[in-house]
């Protein structure tokens, strides 16, 4: 590697791509309360070349990831660009640390890491809320306000897709179950959530109550497309996350 990059470049490219570390080493949500909100632009202008010749940055099941561009500066993913000119990284979610190269000590590896289940992974992209754009439609009943989740507004209920491709152990998930009334003051469907896989299998289901959130984790390690199915017109899929 020492004949591609000075230690100057490397500097550079290490601090230039570590602020990205979301995007290419999930984070543990035990750390919410270190993340800072921040509006953002995927930059598809931006062109990389390694050792002469076209590089994209990829996610580990090939999908491309694009450059951010925040304030002026552009920020490039940690790991695809690391891995590329040959260093290992390795994520140790205990103490939330990013070990480039050889790693000291004992690095946890067992522990579930999570990422949000956003519409580049899957789910109806004019379905995704943000709690910073749209908080009235992220606030559940009980007046809880998810940072980001799916609402349609739809009379029957929700229904988002998330692209698994067997890539990850665990889906996690705070679902609001709530529908409208009729003129009577009676719910117009009777409430479920369910979870099924790409061949409509299911995975999980549970005969919900109107008016009450469900926190819910299941494994998903053999599921290639995961469908979240929530009866109630009112309902939000809350916070959906994919571990591994």
């Amino acid at each position: 590697m020492g004949k591609w990059f000075s230690k100057k470049k490397l500097a550079i490219m290490f601090t230039v791509s570590m602020v990205l570390l979301m995007f290419s080493v999930a984070l543990n949500v035990s750390a919410a309360s270190n993340l800072i909100e921040i509006t953002a632009y995927f930059n598809k202008s931006i062109k990389m070349v390694l050792h002469g010749k076209a590089f994209e940055p990829k996610e580990a099941g090939g999908t491309n990831i694009l450059p951010i561009t925040y304030k002026g500066t552009t920020y490039l993913p940690m790991r695809a660009i690391a891995e590329a000119v040959g260093l290992k990284v390795t994520w140790d979610g205990k103490t939330q640390t990013a070990y480039l190269g050889t790693t000291e000590g004992e690095v946890v590896k067992d522990q579930i890491s999570y990422i949000k289940a956003s519409p580049e992974l899957g789910g109806y992209g004019p379905r995704y809320r943000l709690k910073s754009r749209e908080p009235q439609l992220l606030t559940a009943g009980n007046g809880t306000v998810f940072e980001f989740g799916y609402f349609g507004e739809n009379q029957a209920g929700q229904s988002e897709y998330f692209n698994t491709n067997f890539e990850y152990d665990k889906f996690k998930v705070r679902i609001w179950s709530d529908d409208n009334k009729d003129d009577n003051g009676n719910y117009e469907y009777v409430p479920d959530i369910e979870f099924t896989d790409e061949n409509g299998i299911s995975v999980k289901k549970i005969d919900a109550e109107y008016g009450k959130m469900y926190d819910i984790e299941i494994d998903i390690k053999d599921v290639k497309e995961l469908k979240v199915w929530v009866r109630g017109g009112k309902s939000i899929i809350g916070e959906p996350m994919l571990g591994k």
